[in-house]
């Protein structure tokens, strides 16, 4: 057999006689192979490897977590009744004994619960919300999810971000809410004031200038609805100026007021609608100016439209066009009428009107065409009128209308068809209260008692006494007044009388009488935060000195960065330990990371290899002269 822990010499031949140096030359290269192994003592439940240099097995609890992360076994967890060969991805036992190294993927809690907000937190459960949220802006705001978020007084957020402030599923994406402060010099906003239960919620415009506009959009071709679920009135009190087309599904209300244009031209009702009733209560009616041109074309204007009492003054009307049907006018002056026309006799109409048509006339002698056969006079009729508005039948029909007229007080109705509606005969002087009236007479109660109210004059009884908790605000101050702060600010402002702000500049009290730079700073701080004394001081750190005399292991240092200047320096504990007096170095572990261990093949300085200790080289090695290598007794020193 041959192989790194035993190759033999030469056997001695069977039933001879051999020399016992050559036995003891093989018992000598098995005991080296011995020593390659690890010792049984003091190993228990360890995991035994080749070292990296490949000449022997190991075995340490710091190998341990090594083995398994680099061996061959498969993934068959440990204690398998038949594992084979691969690498470990599942390790599994009742209870694991020693320190593990590294983030467990899940655990059900934290081994030391934290506080997140003031709320405590294992990892057992989520947290919520937080009892004590800090104000935003704070010096120690509180962080996490606030389900109620105060303040005593008021809280800013100061930002010039275009998501200063977002609500919504996904935070600044397309959020519900967004407050957008990103516009150069911002100093203009909104302002929302809330109201009391059945009160008014106010929506206002806030900016130091005097005129800021207020733009509401909706995106792309999306409508904006105002009062679409309400059902009360909208009111738009200013001028208002419509730039697109409006669209109103109801009745559009002109109350006193005139629909007018800047244009020299306006399509009204121009589109749409083929039947359009206007003017239906109007006693006179103006159209146009009194010169010009007004044409009416192919339009129907009901039969007695205008009638016998009416006249019609045509002097500007230059067409009718056909299928004008007219009532009974008492004069037709200055035009030529063409088309369809009905209801003229030859005293209505002038010599300077002309009929053709349906109406067979010049000047005083017309003749229309007959359509009715049932003439007479008829109650309550029932008519029937063809396309032209001529009625071509006529019957009697039943009566409508009102039967009834009742009053609510404090107005009476007499009843019936034609009521008579007053008010109350207790109503008092409230009968015609816009009546002429003694001068400086108030509609009131009688003095000192109850009853009908009178025109009277004000008594003191009247006036409630006014205090301090009037309601309301003053223009201004009678007397300016001047706001100081004294103590460790002093600050006096010019007078205020509440016309216009005032600004001054504060002065703080002067604490400290070294003014200037310093250099790795030594302060003296008073309760109030101020610094109340500096001077230079000596900046922090240790000398480096050359070391090699101390015989004792002392601790080897390390920074967590390779340039600059580092904020924390580690120590290694007893795992990495240095002798400056002997330049030893003392690991629990030596791992060569590129596979590779380097030594000298010249032993240049003498060395003992002490007691407990054994020592390997790569050879070949030569000792200089002069110097020697000393194994302790149950020691060795192996050459490869």
């Amino acid at each position: 057999m041959s192989n790194p822990y035993y190759t033999h010499t030469t056997y001695p031949t069977p039933n001879s006689p051999g020399s016992s140096a050559s036995l003891r030359n093989e018992l000598e290269n098995i005991t080296l192979g011995f020593d390659l192994l690890p010792t049984l003592a003091a190993n228990g439940y360890k995991v035994a490897m080749v070292n990296s240099a490949g000449t022997a097995l190991i075995a340490s609890a710091a190998l341990q977590a090594l083995a398994i992360t680099l061996s061959t076994i498969n993934s068959t967890p440990i204690g398998a009744s038949s594992p084979s060969t691969g690498a470990f991805t599942t390790v599994s036992a009742t209870t694991f004994t020693g320190s593990f190294v590294g983030n467990a993927s899940t655990a059900t809690a934290l081994a030391t619960a934290r506080t997140i907000g003031g709320t405590s937190f294992d990892g057992t459960a989520n947290v919520t919300s937080f009892p004590a949220p800090g104000a935003i802006g704070g010096t120690t705001p509180s962080t996490g999810a606030f389900t109620v978020l105060s303040a005593s007084t008021s809280a800013a957020v100061t930002s010039s971000s275009a998501s200063a402030f977002a609500v919504g599923l996904t935070g600044a994406t397309n959020p519900a809410f967004t407050v957008d402060s990103s516009t150069a010099s911002q100093v203009a906003g909104l302002k929302v004031t809330g109201a009391a239960t059945l009160g008014t919620v106010a929506v206002v415009v806030t900016d130091s200038g005097a005129n800021t506009s207020l733009t509401v959009n909706a995106k792309g071709s999306g409508t904006i609805g105002i009062g679409s679920v309400s059902t009360g009135a909208v009111t738009i009190t200013p001028d208002t100026t419509i730039n697109g087309a409006a669209t109103l599904a109801s009745t559009l209300a002109v109350n006193g007021a005139t629909i007018s244009t800047t244009s020299a031209t306006m399509a009204l009702l121009n589109t749409g609608a083929t039947t359009v009733n206007a003017f239906g209560a109007a006693t006179a009616l103006n159209v146009g100016a009194a010169t010009g041109t007004l044409t009416v074309a192919n339009t129907t204007l009901a039969a007695n439209a205008i009638t016998a009492s009416t006249t019609l003054n045509v002097s500007g009307i230059t067409t009718l066009g056909n299928g004008a049907v007219l009532g009974t006018p008492t004069s037709m002056v200055g035009t030529n009428i063409t088309g369809t026309a009905t209801a003229f006799t030859a005293s209505n109409v002038t010599t300077n009107a002309n009929l053709n048509g349906d109406v067979t006339s010049v000047g005083n002698a017309t003749t229309l065409a007959t359509v009715n056969s049932n003439v007479g006079a008829f109650t309550n009729a029932n008519i029937t009128v063809n396309a032209k508005g001529l009625i071509t039948a006529a019957a009697s029909g039943s009566p409508g209308g009102v039967t009834s007229v009742t009053g609510t007080s404090p107005v009476v109705s007499s009843g019936g068809t034609t009521p008579a509606i007053s008010l109350a005969s207790a109503y008092g002087d409230t009968l015609n209260p816009y009546a002429s009236k003694t001068a400086n007479f108030v509609l009131a109660a009688p003095n000192g008692s109850a009853g009908v109210p009178g025109f009277r004059a004000v008594v003191a009884a009247d006036i409630p006494t006014l205090n301090q908790s009037t309601t309301g605000s003053a223009a201004t101050l009678t007397t300016g007044r001047t706001i100081s702060v004294t103590g460790d600010l002093a600050y006096t402002s010019s007078s205020f009388d509440g016309s216009a702000n005032v600004t001054a500049a504060g002065t703080l009290a002067t604490v400290n009488a070294n003014v200037g730079s310093f250099t790795a700073a030594n302060i003296t701080v008073n309760a109030k935060g101020l610094i109340t004394a500096a001077a230079n001081g000596t900046a922090a750190g240790a000398s480096l000195s050359n070391d090699t005399s101390t015989a004792t292991d002392l601790f080897p240092m390390f920074a967590s960065a390779t340039s600059g200047t580092p904020t924390t320096v580690f120590t290694s504990n007893t795992k990495l330990l240095y002798k400056p007096s002997t330049g030893e170095l003392k690991a629990s572990e030596l791992v060569a990371s590129n596979g590779i261990v380097v030594n000298s093949q010249t032993v240049s300085a003498s060395y003992t290899i002490a007691v407990g200790f054994s020592a390997m080289s790569s050879g070949p090695v030569t000792i200089s002269s002069g110097q020697a290598v000393t194994v302790s007794s149950g020691s060795r020193w192996v050459v490869l």
